[in-house]
C-alpha cells in the first residue's frame, strides 16, 4: 500500500477527534504499514472503549493523472530554471501556459519537449510589441507533441521582462473532480466490505492538497450526493485540506448521517 506524505498526520488528527467525541482514549492501535508496506489492510485500527474502528485515508486528486501532470510540469520548470531567465522586452511580460496533458510526455522525452517549446517561444515572442494602451497584446497558440500551448503577452503591470511557465487545468474540471471523488468513495467502501467491518466502525479520511480542489463546499456537496446512493456509507467521514497551513478539517458524516454543520471548519 502506497503511503502518502500526510497520511499519518491526517489519521492522527482524526483519531484525536474521535477520542474527543467518544470520551475514550485509545486503548489499542495498529498501523499495518509499519509492519508491512505492501499490506492491503486498512491504514489504521484503533479501539476506543468497547468500540473498534477501521480508518482508511485517501488523497483526492483534482483530476485523473494529476500527480503525474504535476511531476512532469515540475521537471519542465526545473529545465526552465536551469536555462536561466528567458530574455524578453521590459515593455512586456509573458505567460507560457502548458496543457495539463503534459503528463503524457514520458521522462525520456521531457528534455526534447522543453527544447521544442522554447525554440517556438524564441521565434514567436514579439520583440517590440504594440502594447495597445496597457491592454492584453496577443495570444499565440501551438501544439507540440499533442500538448496545447498558449503564449500570452501582456503589458508589464507586474513581472516586467519575465516569461513565466504555468499549467492549465482541464476545461471540464468539475466533471472530472466528481468522477475522482466517486471512484475514491467506491474503492474505499469496497475495501471496507472486504474487511471485518461488521465488528468495527468504518472511518474514511479524504485529503486534498491541490489549489484546484480548494472549494470545499463543492467537494462536500459531491460527497453528500454520492453517499445518498450508497447502501453502506462510512460511519464517519472527514475531509482535510492540507494545501496550506493551518490545515482545515470538516466532519461530513457522523454515525452514518450527513451532519447538519458539515460545512463548518472544526
Amino acid at each position: 500500500m502506497k503511503k502518502t506524505k500526510n497520511e499519518s498526520e491526517c489519521c492522527e488528527i482524526v483519531v484525536q477527534l474521535l477520542e474527543k467525541k467518544t470520551g475514550y482514549n485509545r486503548s489499542a492501535e495498529t498501523i499495518p504499514d509499519l509492519v508491512d508496506r505492501n499490506n492491503k489492510a486498512a491504514d489504521r485500527y484503533i479501539e476506543l472503549g468497547p468500540t473498534r474502528y477501521l480508518i482508511e485515508h485517501t488523497t483526492i486528486q483534482p483530476y485523473p493523472e494529476s500527480r503525474k501532470s504535476d511531476a512532469q510540469f515540475q521537471k519542465f520548470c526545473a529545465l526552465f530554471s536551469d536555462r536561466g531567465s528567458q530574455r524578453i522586452s521590459n515593455e512586456m511580460s509573458a505567460e507560457l501556459n502548458l496543457s495539463y496533458a503534459i503528463h503524457t510526455i514520458p521522462d525520456s522525452r521531457i528534455h526534447n519537449f522543453f527544447e521544442a517549446v522554447m525554440n517556438w517561444v524564441e521565434v514567436t515572442l514579439p520583440k517590440s510589441p504594440n502594447l495597445n494602451e496597457g491592454r492584453l497584446f496577443e495570444v499565440f497558440k501551438t501544439n507540440i507533441d499533442q500538448i496545447d500551448i498558449d503564449l500570452v503577452v501582456r503589458a508589464p503591470e507586474i513581472f516586467r521582462g519575465q516569461l513565466r511557465p504555468q499549467r492549465q487545468s482541464p476545461s471540464n474540471l468539475e466533471e472530472l473532480r466528481f468522477s475522482v471523488i466517486e471512484n475514491a468513495l467506491a474503492k474505499k467502501l469496497s475495501k471496507f466490505s472486504q474487511e471485518n467491518s461488521k465488528t468495527a466502525l468504518t472511518v474514511l479520511v479524504f485529503e486534498f492538497d491541490d489549489l484546484a480542489l480548494s472549494a470545499h463546499p463543492n467537494i462536500i456537496s459531491k460527497i453528500e450526493k454520492l453517499c445518498t446512493k450508497c447502501e453502506n456509507i462510512p460511519h464517519e467521514l472527514f475531509l482535510i485540506d492540507t494545501y496550506q497551513s493551518p490545515w482545515k478539517i470538516w466532519h461530513v458524516i457522523d454515525n452514518q448521517k450527513i451532519k447538519l454543520d458539515r460545512y463548518q471548519n472544526l
